[in-house]
């Protein structure tokens, strides 16, 4: 059943880790008067796992205990969770995190202290093993796992359970391959019963087709773009009959989370906000049945941070006038800056430091560094540090103070060496946002990477742009001078890049490292430095990022995919690793139509790479067969693969076939059929397709057509390698094609003379 209930007061004051902004003392004349601070709240712990706890603690307090049910899901993967914070709403209770092999005291501890009535575990035991359920089952509360084959099941079995059978619904499809587009839809999906599917980016899973079919879906809202849930994954949908399809997406993870908070159909609350990480799923996870909770009439919507907020959601913070915040995750999740900037954005405030001077010098500064503290009253003691060290004001004129206004004087800035220092100012005990001033070298200019992080993942085909800039001495006064990569050396990461892994362009000043370079790159950040012929020099970052792991499959290095999944019996299929590095053949497990497989007998591992050796294959009939692979006890993807015989791509060259057919009755064409050596191929390894026009006539072996010649068309194929096609004038048109192996063929049918 669903429950929806309010929490109430006394769970704030006992439950919760309360901050608020600071105290607001009397101000200046002239400062800004401060309007009163909404609330902000903070729930953490010192891990994922014990922050969930703390949730479970703020959404279910002694003095309200009203919890019926406890969720485990894995705190080491984001697919169950993900769709399992709807399970925990309907089920009344909440999202509690384990590691796989075993659960925290403090998890357990949290279980007691409910007393539920029933425990649901998502995931099988790659996800939560064993040992954790034999803990569970200890309790003596009534134990039920809900897992599947793969994650995708697994996410249509938890929307089952939620919704049963039957019964015409809406759901949510995002992408099973990250978490990141999916984060915030949590608290709307939990509050209304609304199941969360999970799809491939490139084709809609099996599993979920089946849960779409079986559930009677009348609408699916797909959560992020093309790139994360793409149009063939709607294609497929709209196959199923289903053509209420819409789409919620942004330029990015945060932005994503904003447009759906931004939904009015969602009619999410407008007084309360939760804010999480956008860096990982579990805290969001958690937030998710959280924000269903909080209030009867609305879900309270989630949004993203990362290294700051973002200007859109500083914007809606602004003009949403809360009362109060949550913030989801301890300060290395949600940082004390990003909190500050929150406070700001509650108040609707400027931020506390704008730079309204130049914090950018060459070693002959010819500017002061100016910082103005735009909000702050008449404070009694400020104290400012450069690179952790105080300065002491009036101390030859280092620095000073004007009002508001922070001042590093020019003359004292020249005797800073190259180098990067930190402004830190605090007021009153209050830590202002850090500042920066920067030394350069005036022959050392700077690269800007121009490249969306978003996409920059590892295994992508993405280029990377580093554009040189930089003040130059030679040239006129505030200038930039001509550059010339002529007998520049790039390095990435100290290393010597060969030339062929980049280009250079004098005219725009830009170092494009290659797509296919990129693509081979680790996650990890990578410092490019490229030095020119003149001696000057430029340096730029860049990020790659790590993906959830999965694997590829391919045969003679091309890449299998649902469009094209079949290889013959004779081909061995290669199988590469991508988001996790380096490869440990010993954690490697794998599986072809249900048998466990063993390395270097019907596989071999080198270079990171698992190839399923053809003369294993051979001993397989044609068909379909599906092959599963894990990692460290983790499923990755999977893939059902098509057999086809091997012997069939040496007879292409060999099919002959007339140009012109007369047809009389029955007209018999004569195809010959031989392998590269020569010799006949074997009757009942030939499939014959006969088009008319675009669409197929006939589909036959020959084994189930020996000796038949029943019209309008069948096929024959003889112990000679001759296959025979029937042909009768009174059911074909004027233009056929005859598609043997994979080859195309046309002939013309021409009425007798």
């Amino acid at each position: 059943m669903k429950r929806i209930r309010k929490l109430t007061t006394a769970f704030l004051v006992i439950a919760l880790l309360v901050t608020s902004l600071m105290a607001v003392p009397v101000l200046a004349d002239d400062a800004p008067v401060l309007p009163d601070a909404p609330e902000i709240v903070r729930l953490a712990g010192d891990s994922r796992y014990l922050t969930a706890v703390e949730v479970s603690k703020g959404a279910y307090p002694d003095e309200d205990l009203e919890s019926e049910a406890v969720v485990i899901a894995s705190g080491e993967n984001f697919p169950d969770a993900l769709a399992g914070s709807v399970l925990a709403h309907e089920v009344g209770g909440p999202v509690l995190l384990t590691r796989k092999d075993s659960i925290d005291k403090k998890v357990l501890d949290e279980i007691d202290r409910l007393e539920p009535a029933k425990i649901y575990i998502l995931g099988g035991e790659k996800a939560v093993g064993a040992a954790v359920e034999a803990t569970l089952a200890k309790k003596g509360i009534a134990i039920e796992r809900i897992e599947g084959v793969n994650r995708y099941e697994t996410a249509a079995l938890i929307a089952e359970e939620v919704i049963g059978e039957g019964t015409e619904v809406e759901v949510f499809l995002a992408t099973g391959e990250n978490y990141a587009d999916a984060l915030a839809i949590g608290p709307y999906a939990a509050y209304n019963g609304i199941p969360i599917l999970l799809t491939k980016s490139d084709e809609l899973h099996a599993d979920t087709a089946k849960a779409l079919k079986a559930l009677k879906v009348k609408s699916v809202t797909i959560l992020g773009g093309e790139k994360a849930v793409s149009k063939a994954v709607v294609r497929s949908i709209e196959e199923l009959g289903i053509s209420n399809i819409e789409r919620i997406e942004g330029k990015n993870r945060e932005l994503t989370a904003l447009a759906i908070a931004e939904t009015e159909a969602f009619g999410f609350s407008s007084d309360k906000l939760i804010v999480v990480t956008g860096d990982n799923f579990a805290d969001a996870v958690v937030g998710a049945y959280f924000g269903a909770i909080l209030e009867d009439s609305s879900p309270v919507p989630i949004l993203l941070v990362r290294d700051g907020v973002k200007e859109e959601v500083d914007e809606y913070i602004r003009e949403a006038k809360l009362d109060k915040l949550y913030i989801i995750g301890g300060p290395k999740a949600v940082s004390e800056a990003v909190e500050a900037e929150l406070e700001l954005a509650l108040l609707d405030l400027p931020p506390e430091v704008t730079a309204t001077g130049n914090e950018f010098f060459f070693e002959a500064a010819a500017a002061d560094a100016k910082f103005t503290y735009t909000y702050l009253y008449d404070a009694e003691t400020k104290v400012v540090k450069l690179n952790g060290k105080t300065l002491k004001l009036g101390l030859d004129e280092f620095f000073s103070w004007d009002g508001y206004e922070l001042t590093f004087k020019d003359t004292h800035l020249n005797t800073l060496a190259v180098g990067e220092y930190v402004v830190a100012v605090t007021i009153d005990g209050h830590a202002m946002k850090d500042q920066k001033i920067i030394v350069k070298d005036p022959k050392v200019a700077t690269l800007d990477v121009t490249v969306d992080p978003e996409e920059l993942t590892e295994g992508k085909d993405k280029e990377v742009e580093l554009t040189f800039t930089g003040y130059d001495p030679k040239a006129a006064e505030g200038q930039e001078g001509a550059i010339t990569f002529t007998g520049a050396v790039v390095r990435v990461n100290g290393a010597v890049l060969n030339s062929l892994l980049y280009t250079a362009d004098d005219d725009t000043k830009t170092v494009t490292l290659l797509a296919g370079y990129v693509k081979e790159l680790a996650a990890g950040e990578y410092t490019v430095k490229v030095k020119l012929a003149d001696g000057r020099e430029a340096e730029g970052v860049f990020e790659v990022k790590a993906v959830d792991a999965f694997v590829t499959f391919a045969t003679n290095g091309t890449e299998l995919d649902e469009a094209k999944r079949s290889i013959e019996e004779t081909q061995e299929l290669e199988i590469a690793f991508v988001g996790i590095t380096p490869v440990d053949a010993a954690k490697v497990a794998i599986s072809f139509a249900g048998e466990k497989l063993t390395l270097n007998r019907e596989y071999t591992f080198t270079d990171s790479k698992l190839t399923l050796k053809a003369a294993y294959l051979e001993d397989f009939a044609v068909g379909e067969y599906a092959i599963a692979v894990s990692y460290d006890g983790a499923a990755l993807n999977a893939l059902t693969l098509n057999i086809i015989a091997g012997d069939l791509n040496t007879a292409k060259s060999k099919v002959t076939i007339a140009e012109k057919v007369k047809v009389t009755e029955i007209v018999p064409v004569t195809i010959s059929l031989v392998d590269a050596g020569g010799n006949p191929v074997k009757a009942d390894e030939v499939v014959v397709v006969v088009y008319e026009g675009t669409a197929t006539v006939k589909l036959s072996k020959s084994s189930d057509m020996a000796g038949a010649t029943a019209s309008p068309l069948n096929v024959r194929l003889d112990a000679a390698g001759k296959a025979t096609v029937y042909l009768q004038a009174s059911t074909l048109g004027a233009g056929l094609k005859l598609e043997v192996l994979g080859v195309t063929a046309e002939f013309e049918v021409i009425a007798a003379d």
